[in-house]
């Protein structure tokens, strides 16, 4: 999703030819469609080098969203063992709240530019971020694959106001790939259902005490 899906400008000629620039309210734009703990699922297919939703839907070999939320943990989830992680969340273009995971050298390369952005005072959050497929190869068994490679430009103050108004209230998270002894190494704008849960039953055993 790039910045001209988070706001809608339109532009005039005024009567002696100066242009003025009308930014709509965020109460005008569509309300985010989210099934709460159910987002759209993207899938980064690193076989073939292409993006895929629910993987069924190809939509090409290259993405371009901007990070609403997100968390790097260690889990073992979707049946492959304990990985590393990442989970990126974002609004499409058809306004849906999304989700999109990437581990190993993709969840690397992610990170080193996160790390290369916090020493310039910018996130992931601030971020257009441009995710394409790099072609590797295996010499040893003689196959291919793709791991994914990130570039970005960093959004106007007034957009990422606007993403933070229309996402306000929302809990952000998978369940399905949620556990509760999940290991975080950081998150942002993301809802532990789990946590609340604990928080809730130590809460409860202090008012029996």
């Amino acid at each position: 999703m790039t910045t001209k899906n988070v706001t809608a400008k339109v532009v005039k000629a005024t009567k002696d030819t100066a242009i003025e620039k009308e930014v709509i309210a965020v109460n005008d734009l569509p309300e985010v469609k989210y099934y709460e703990g159910a987002p759209l699922q993207y899938r980064a297919d690193c076989k073939n080098g292409k993006f895929n939703i629910n993987g069924r839907k190809e939509v090409g070999d290259n993405l371009v969203i901007t990070p609403i939320a997100w968390r790097f943990f260690t889990d073992d989830i979707l049946g492959m063992g304990k990985k590393n992680w990442v989970e990126l969340f974002f609004i499409n273009e058809q306004n849906c709240l999304s989700a999109i995971m990437f581990h190993g050298y993709s969840r690397e390369n992610l990170e080193n530019l996160a790390s290369d952005l916090f020493y310039t005072d910018v996130t992931l959050g601030d971020i257009n971020l441009t995710i394409s497929f790099e072609k590797k190869q295996n010499k040893s068994v003689k196959s291919t694959y793709y791991i994914a490679s990130f570039e970005f430009d960093v959004v106007d103050e007034e957009d990422r106001k606007i993403l933070k108004e229309r996402i306000e209230g929302l809990k952000i998270f998978r369940r399905e790939t949620l556990n509760e002894d999940c290991d975080f190494q950081s998150t942002e704008n993301f809802f532990n259902p789990h946590f609340v849960e604990e928080a809730q039953a130590i809460d409860v055993k202090v008012d029996n005490n």
